[in-house]
């Protein structure tokens, strides 16, 4: 799999949601609200055929769980709260998961992807600045 392919198809994805400023890779500085793509926990091999051929590429599939962060700065408790559910939300045109599971090959970079998990909505550092956040673990499986 492609892993700067993957994290730029959840980049596009997350760039679909109103007023989120989405990154494929961990930014220096974060916006007041922001998504960013984080670790990348690789399983290879799962098939088994992930030898190579004579002579050629590696054959069979991987599986990855890339965790994904929503970040919205702290400049309100209140709103910056309540801003943060609404991307927590299961659907709607600021759910992040919906926005980022309606394509599930996630633009052809993988075969098949899935939201595993969401934690958080708790209080973040970045740098010197406060967030409230949410962790997202996303499943994908694709060839190697």
């Amino acid at each position: 799999m492609d892993y700067n392919a993957i994290a730029d198809a959840l980049e596009a994805a997350a760039e679909t949601v109103p007023g989120l400023n989405a990154f494929s890779e961990v930014p220096d500085e974060l916006p007041t609200i922001g998504f960013y793509v984080g670790e990348i926990d690789v399983q290879p091999n799962i098939t088994m055929r992930g030898r190579r051929t004579t002579g050629g590429p590696r054959r069979g599939a991987d599986q990855a769980t890339i965790t994904v962060r929503v970040m919205v700065a702290r400049y309100d408790d209140r709103a910056a709260l309540r801003k943060l559910r609404d991307f927590m939300a299961g659907k709607g045109a600021e759910s992040v998961m919906d926005a980022i599971e309606l394509d599930r090959t996630l633009g052809g970079t993988v075969d098949d992807s899935k939201i595993v998990s969401m934690r958080g909505n708790r209080l973040f550092t970045v740098g010197q600045s406060r967030y409230y956040g949410v962790e997202l673990d996303i499943f994908v499986i694709g060839d190697a």
